[in-house]
């Protein structure tokens, strides 16, 4: 991940920046990272290349840990949208690494009038996935479910989310919770970034071109 991150800092830095002086670039950081974090230094290479660049720090934050459902997540978006237009931006361009890069697909595939679609190393394993291969996650899950069954939707409780480093606990509500790890979905999705993005959540396709033959990298 970090010699992805070295290797577009340094192509960003070879770029001429006449061409980014219009640009808005809101970059987001992955699961239970900051603005502040791992995406720092892509965001100062894209300023010192002349784009404008916003870093918001999204739900997924280690501060806030998963503190509003996924599509409310999506919407803070617009946000730093239009701090970027108020700064003089003619073009957008949503961009995220990890859970980063998929709210970026997430998001650019309901929202038109966008420049770009960037996708870092975007965490695209579907929910179903998880709840197969990850008994902690199965029973938050179960325990989400049955909350919510029982009326108990808003009601905060602990429950296990993921990231590179392994499960860890999060105190979130059970509807909140399901937005992520068991949204609606048909029987059958893609395995890949933007297959989540489209089917797992539910969302319309993404018109990215991906070039052929070369896999997107996971975390």
């Amino acid at each position: 991940m970090r010699r992805l991150l070295l290797t577009l800092v340094a192509w960003i830095g070879m770029a001429a920046p006449v061409s980014a002086q219009t640009i808005g670039v809101v970059l987001m950081h992955g699961n239970t990272d900051s603005p502040d974090g791992t995406i720092a230094l892509l965001a100062a290479a894209m300023e010192g290349a002349g784009y404008l660049v916003e870093r918001p720090e999204m739900c997924w934050s280690h501060r806030r840990r998963r503190d509003r459902p996924l599509l409310e997540c999506l919407a803070e978006i617009e946000t730093p949208i239009a701090r970027l237009t108020g700064r003089g931006a003619g073009a957008i361009v949503i961009a995220g690494m990890s859970v980063g890069g998929l709210a970026a697909l997430a998001f650019g595939s309901r929202r038109s009038g966008l420049a770009g679609i960037i996708a870092l190393a975007a965490n695209g394993s579907p929910p179903a996935a998880l709840v197969r291969l990850f008994p902690q996650i199965a029973e938050s899950v179960a325990q989400a479910r049955a909350m919510v069954a029982a009326g108990r939707g808003d009601e905060r409780a602990s429950f296990i989310d993921m990231n590179i480093r392994g499960p860890f606990p999060i105190n979130t509500t059970a509807a909140i919770y399901l937005s992520f790890f068991d949204p609606p979905a048909p029987p059958t999705y893609s395995t890949t970034s933007v297959g989540c993005a489209h089917r797992c959540y539910g969302l319309p396709a993404p018109r990215i071109a991906l070039r052929p033959g070369r896999a997107m990298p996971s975390v």
